[in-house]
């Protein structure tokens, strides 16, 4: 069953990709995720073995470095996590 924080890490990882990220899951201990610029893109970890919320905020800290939020939906749910309000 999918939780509330799993499908706002979903849309996360979606708006991720709109920008131009590529996102990859995978199992990291449950502690990894994040974003990092490798060869010139941007690469969105999703530890597949963390809490979702978690990686929510550790992916939502990030996120303006991919790019401007405006010129993607969010949800006004995602949109309180990042902070923007808008």
């Amino acid at each position: 069953m999918m939780t509330d924080a799993q499908g706002l890490l979903d849309e996360l990882a979606e708006a991720a990709e709109r920008l131009g990220a590529a996102v990859q899951r995978q199992p990291m201990g449950g502690d990894g995720g994040g974003l990092a610029r490798i060869k010139q893109r941007w690469v969105v970890f999703i530890d597949t073995q963390g809490d979702p919320a978690e990686q929510i905020q550790k992916i939502a800290d990030q996120m303006p470095e991919l790019g401007d939020l405006e010129t993607v939906y969010l949800s006004p749910a995602l949109r309180g996590m990042l902070g923007d309000g808008t």
